[in-house]
């Protein structure tokens, strides 16, 4: 709710503008910060004890050196080492995230996804869906014993798989270093260009249907919900992305509220339905 109000105002000021709407300059800022919260988020737990005793460290620096100083020589050091875990990994997320949003704010200030719109968004929506079955279904299967049950063997077999005995250090085959490049690729750049392009494109109707304050807000939920899910939850994203699509342009076409709430929705159903 907090990362949703940090980047309210941006959306609002965007998308009561009924002439740019998305294409607003404002709109550019809110998806930059939109990204960059989303993957400070992905990266966060959800316990948030270990995170403020770093943050009243930096704040009251010196009454815990005052305590610190009262307490015994006996000091577990594994608290110290969680916090300096968390210390670093906060430095770290504050440089990727500045560029992060820089990035995104150019990227999207060039119009690119308004400009080529239907077509970015559909050429988009069969990369990702592509990626994702080659890397989550197909890539481990052929890496099976018994791929579908259909070969006695893995399709895809490392350099030991005939050796006996293993003397030497195992080798990377090019498959492996393939399933690497595509989860990245998949995690960094497809997903996060798929909700942007969405984004600027579903922002108006969302807008339209709900009004400037509610719609804002809708989008930027929606937003920093499916942004974050393809940070942290890649492996079911293609699952997720396809059934959404099929489900709502064939089964119920006339239940669809923009792909946006669609996928939304539909994540928040997976999720639940998932453990079952």
């Amino acid at each position: 709710l907090v990362s949703v109000g940090l980047v309210y105002g941006f959306c609002f000021g965007a998308l009561r503008d009924a002439v740019l709407s998305s294409q607003h300059v404002l709109f550019s800022v809110f998806c930059g910060l939109l990204v960059a919260m989303a993957y400070h988020l992905s990266r966060c737990t959800s316990d948030l004890s270990v995170l403020w005793q770093v943050l009243s460290r930096w704040l009251f620096a010196e009454e815990e050196k005052s305590d610190d100083d009262e307490r015994s020589d006996v000091v577990d050091p594994l608290p110290e080492k969680l916090r300096q875990s968390v210390a670093s990994r906060l430095k770290s997320d504050a440089i990727v995230c500045s560029v992060i949003a820089m990035l995104v704010f150019a990227i999207h200030v060039s119009t690119v996804f308004t400009v080529l719109q239907p077509s970015v968004t559909n050429v988009l929506l069969i990369v990702a869906g592509a990626v994702g079955v080659v890397t989550h279904y197909i890539m481990p299967q052929f890496r099976k014993q018994l791929p579908w049950l259909c070969f006695a063997h893995p399709l895809l077999k490392t350099h030991e798989y005939h050796q006996f005995e293993v003397r030497d250090c195992a080798r990377v085959m090019w498959f492996e270093k393939l399933y690497v490049w595509l989860r990245f690729v998949e995690r960094n750049v497809v997903y996060p260009l798929l909700f942007l392009s969405t984004l600027t494109k579903d922002a108006p109707v969302v807008v339209r249907n709900f009004g400037p304050y509610l719609g804002s807000a809708v989008v930027s939920l929606c937003g920093l919900k499916l942004l974050r899910g393809s940070f942290s939850n890649t492996l079911h994203q293609h699952v997720i992305l396809i059934f959404t699509y099929f489900f709502f342009h064939y089964d119920f076409p006339h239940a669809s509220e923009t792909f946006l709430i669609d996928f939304y929705c539909m994540s928040i159903l997976f999720s639940k339905l998932y453990d079952f």
